[in-house]
């Protein structure tokens, strides 16, 4: 793609703060791409997302008050829909809010349709919750285990997001 990058410097977390708190709302405009942290990064400071149709899995946490998802993306239909959110901010708590609200309910899916499958295929006696607790997500109590689970935790992406 053609990318025109103005920073002169890898930006640190201070300075990326402070970026993200002078915007009006935040911009994801890839065709393809796995884990988008800067979507995330913007909902969780209750900055709104303008995006474009995409693969990757980033519009689960799109709503139609957090985000606008333009169809046919030219430089101006980008510019209204930045426009929108610059005439119409949202309120930010409720941006981060429903974020974590969704969050949480993914986690809760992914704790019991995968960990608690996980688990109870290699008849693991740890409760899948507890586990997560106290231990790092893929931390297995043997190799095989370890081998099964990734195995499982990449179908259960694919599953979850249809990508």
């Amino acid at each position: 793609p053609n990318c025109n990058f103005t920073n002169k410097h890898r930006l640190d977390s201070p300075e990326v703060a402070k970026i993200l708190n002078q915007s009006r709302c935040g911009l994801a405009l890839s065709e393809l791409e796995g884990v988008c942290r800067a979507s995330s990064e913007y909902l969780l400071c209750g900055i709104p997302v303008v995006s474009t149709p995409s693969k990757g899995g980033r519009d689960v946490w799109y709503d139609d008050y957090n985000s606008i998802v333009v169809d046919q993306p030219t430089e101006q239909s980008i510019k209204a829909a930045v426009q929108h959110f610059v005439d119409n901010p949202p309120d930010p708590q409720r941006i981060r809010d429903r974020y974590l609200r969704q969050a949480e309910v993914f986690r809760e899916r992914f704790i019991t349709d995968v960990l608690g499958k996980i688990f109870s295929d290699y008849e693991v006696e740890l409760d899948p919750r507890s586990h997560l607790q106290s231990h790092p997500l893929l931390w297995w109590p043997d190799t095989t285990l370890r081998t099964f689970a990734q195995a499982r935790l990449t179908e259960w992406y694919y599953r979850f997001f249809g990508r």
